[in-house]
């Protein structure tokens, strides 16, 4: 767990929304709410964004966090 002050998941959330992701933070996780017509191949594009999002943040973290 990471401590609230480093914002990591605000992080996570805006690298999201640069790959045309939505989600939103409730606490220490991430919701997606895709709509129930969703298609399979509209998931996959969906999970390969919140990847990238996900390597994006996670190479954040290991350069130490460093401000925008």
């Amino acid at each position: 767990l990471f401590d609230p002050k480093q914002r990591v998941g605000l992080h996570l959330i805006e690298r999201a929304q640069a790959y045309g992701l939505i989600t939103r933070s409730m606490a220490d996780a991430i919701a997606f709410a895709p709509p129930l017509i969703i298609s399979e191949a509209e998931l996959d594009e969906m999970l390969d964004a919140f990847g990238r999002a996900l390597q994006d943040t996670e190479r954040w973290v290991a350069d130490g966090m460093p401000a925008a």
